[in-house]
């Protein structure tokens, strides 16, 4: 889908009613998409204007932030970590049985060693996910700190 078609997309007219979706930056979700189809070792530096400031990382697949993400919390607490390797299991499941569906566009961006910063404040964040459709603009550039 060309960046034209998903902007044409994005406005829906239903019995009257306007919806209006999200427009996700298309070079943004090429990117995203790539890493899902790379190794889980692979990255790009990313640095992304968001409300109150910008976030710089390394953008990740979402399964490898899911891996880490269970790993993190299964290391503050056992029990929780196994019942989320099983939530999140059983989401992949529910993913891959609509393999031959059209894949749907990744809503949201998943990033490591990402750092927060706003003015001079500087917040090192480790892992972070937030929705696609929250970010204004965005770098191939890491800030460094």
């Amino acid at each position: 889908m060309s960046e034209e078609q998903h902007e044409e997309d994005s406005v829906e007219h239903v019995g009257g009613t306007t919806t209006v979706e999200p427009v996700y930056d298309y070079y943004l979700m090429v990117q995203a998409k790539l890493l899902d189809t790379l190794d889980e070792d692979s990255s790009i530096g990313m640095s992304l204007n968001v409300a109150g400031g910008m976030v710089s990382g390394l953008l990740i697949s979402r399964a490898t932030w899911e891996k880490r993400w269970v790993a993190e919390v299964a290391a503050a607490d056992e029990n929780l970590g196994e019942i989320l390797e099983s939530v999140v299991g059983a989401l992949d499941e529910h993913e891959n049985s609509k393999a031959d569906s059209e894949p749907e566009p990744n809503r949201f961006v998943h990033m490591k060693d990402a750092m927060f910063i706003s003015g001079s404040t500087r917040l090192d964040l480790g892992l972070w996910r937030a929705p696609m459709a929250q970010i204004a603009g965005w770098s191939n550039a890491m800030f460094k700190a």
